[in-house]
């Protein structure tokens, strides 16, 4: 990790760039642009140390999975966007509709925060295995909730747009957990054998 971080400073305008080595050359003009740089980089370098305690307690007491943050803020920003419009359309936005995205975003940060702790509590020091598939399953039940909410409010605004079907798998596995795979019917071939 931290050889990547060298090899861009190297590479890519740091202190010891690349860039900088004929300056190397020339001490004077060298120990200039090096304080140049070292004020610039100053407030980063502070910033970065002072954040860095804080990143990680969260990441080891509250959360840790920041891929999954982005997919859900992506869901739950185009829940909003479908919900304002879809009330928008049918004339019933209200502000009551702000209390409820709120509420969500409480709601959701605590049922994450106790399913990291779930997964990754330890016990005399030991790592926990009792739960560690609780979080593939709270995050995929998250999921599939926003993007039936993005559904149903595409729905609303124009019917004919998703296929019914599709809700009604989506609200089958929103309420049962399962999916049910339906066969699709093949056709029988011919025998090649004489009778």
């Amino acid at each position: 990790m931290y050889s990547h971080h060298f090899s861009r400073l190297i590479l890519h305008g740091g202190p010891f760039s690349l860039h900088n080595f004929e300056a190397m050359l020339d001490f004077e003009k060298y120990s200039k642009s090096m304080a140049t740089t070292a004020a610039e980089w100053k407030p980063a370098i502070v910033g970065g140390i002072a954040l860095s305690v804080p990143v990680h307690y969260i990441e080891k007491y509250l959360f840790a999975d920041w891929q999954f943050i982005g997919s859900l803020i992506v869901l739950v920003v185009l829940d909003t966007i479908t919900g304002i419009w879809k009330h928008w359309t049918h004339n019933t936005i209200s502000s009551k509709g702000f209390g409820q995205f709120c509420k969500k975003l409480i709601l959701y940060g605590c049922v994450l925060i106790v399913t990291h702790t779930l997964v990754s509590f330890r016990v005399k020091g030991e790592p926990n295995l009792v739960f560690g598939w609780i979080d593939t399953i709270v995050y995929s039940a998250i999921i599939v909730r926003e993007a039936l909410s993005i559904f149903e409010n595409v729905a609303a605004i124009y019917p004919d747009l998703l296929p019914k079907w599709l809700l009604k798998k989506l609200r089958d596995f929103d309420s049962t957990g399962h999916y049910q795979h339906e066969p699709t019917p093949t056709k029988q071939q011919p025998s090649t054998q004489p009778e």
